[in-house]
């Protein structure tokens, strides 16, 4: 049985709650000190924290898939995922802020919500091995035939 110290999950929340963290802090630098719009600040601060997830994701928490010969597709593909996380965050923090929820409060609920399926995108789709890959290449080949 695979022990939980060789399983991805427990680095992924680590790297998880430290991105969260530059993401609140960011925010509420942006925001609540310096004073720029809630869906500007909302975007840098999401920019910051993906970034330092990323890098952090790719050379600890998935470093089995992380060879430099991936690194072009991973990034494509954690981009793509970026952007849908990033319209999933502005949508729920400038929506819920407008029916009067802390803007810090609806970050912690867009967090949460990206949060959900990152884990498994990561893992099956961003960081994937050549072998999932292969499987998903297959999959998709045996579906159009």
């Amino acid at each position: 049985m695979l022990s939980l110290r060789h399983h991805p999950a427990p680095r992924f929340f680590v790297v998880g709650v430290v991105s969260f963290g530059v993401d609140i802090g960011s925010l509420r630098l942006f925001h609540g000190v310096l004073h720029l719009g809630l869906a500007l600040s909302t975007l840098i601060a999401f920019a910051v924290a993906f970034c330092v997830n990323f890098t952090a994701s790719r050379q600890w928490v998935f470093t089995a898939t992380a060879r430099d010969t991936y690194a072009r597709r991973q990034a494509v593909r954690y981009l793509v995922l970026v952007a849908v996380n990033l319209v999933l965050t502005l949508v729920i923090v400038v929506g819920l802020s407008d029916l009067g929820i802390p803007y810090l409060l609806a970050k912690v609920v867009a967090a949460s919500v990206n949060a959900v399926g990152n884990f498994f995108a990561y893992r099956h789709w961003v960081f994937a091995s050549s072998r999932d890959g292969n499987r998903t290449q297959n999959t998709t080949t045996t579906l159009h035939r």
